[in-house]
């Protein structure tokens, strides 16, 4: 697969300055979002029970911040807060509910904007398109099999596995890679219940969350 430069940093920061950003090269950027991560089982950040290597290996290529600030401890309103570089009292999206406010743009509209491919693909129905967070994606990919869902423990949080949504964001970037794109990638595994699947539910029995997390990063 072909290398991409990425941006890993806070990426509202880049709206005001965007206008100066069009006259230099286009790079992707590639926003991957792991709900329910804590720092303190990341391996670049200590624990040593960690497996991280990929993470690890990022951090090593980039910038690690050793104090980050989230607006709201809630997927929905943290993630409209990360993607319009507002507040939950701005953008409306406050609790597990809402509609994200009409005229906010997010980073997904104005990289659209300016000629970029756009593409979200979401781990979790906390995230659906019904709270308008696909405001600017051509493509915002949030589909779950609801009989699988009817299985899981909380039908109002369906999720599925981090391999699904990398593998149908793949097939996005296969038809879309060769134009400047933004790529949003969200993985829900690490939030409750957790259950990694093997290898990692038998090398990680007694710690399914390191578990969950490990799978993650492979």
């Amino acid at each position: 697969m072909k290398k991409f430069r990425c941006i890993g940093a806070f990426l509202f920061a880049l709206i005001p300055f965007w206008g100066a950003a069009q006259q230099r090269e286009r790079t992707p950027v590639i926003l991957i979002t792991i709900d329910t991560l804590r720092a303190d089982r990341v391996s670049s950040y200590g624990h040593a029970g960690a497996k991280t290597p990929n993470m690890a290996a990022l951090a090593a290529d980039g910038i690690q911040f050793d104090n980050v600030y989230v607006q709201t401890p809630i997927t929905l309103p943290s993630h409209a807060s990360i993607l319009t570089g507002t507040y939950p009292m701005f953008h409306k999206l406050q609790d597990v509910v809402g509609r994200l406010r009409d005229g906010v743009p997010t980073l997904a509209t104005i990289l659209k904007e300016s000629g970029y491919a756009t593409g979200a693909f979401v781990g979790s129905t906390v995230l659906s398109s019904h709270w308008m967070l696909n405001r600017g994606f051509d493509t915002y990919d949030d589909y779950f099999d609801i009989q699988a869902g009817l299985r899981q423990i909380d039908f109002d949080r369906i999720e599925r596995r981090a391999d699904e949504v990398i593998e149908r964001a793949l097939e996005w970037l296969g038809a879309n890679g060769t134009r400047p794109f933004f790529l949003w990638l969200h993985l829900y595994d690490p939030h409750d219940p957790y259950t990694p699947p093997a290898p990692f539910d038998v090398e990680f029995k007694d710690r399914p969350y390191d578990g969950e997390i490990a799978y993650v990063d492979s």
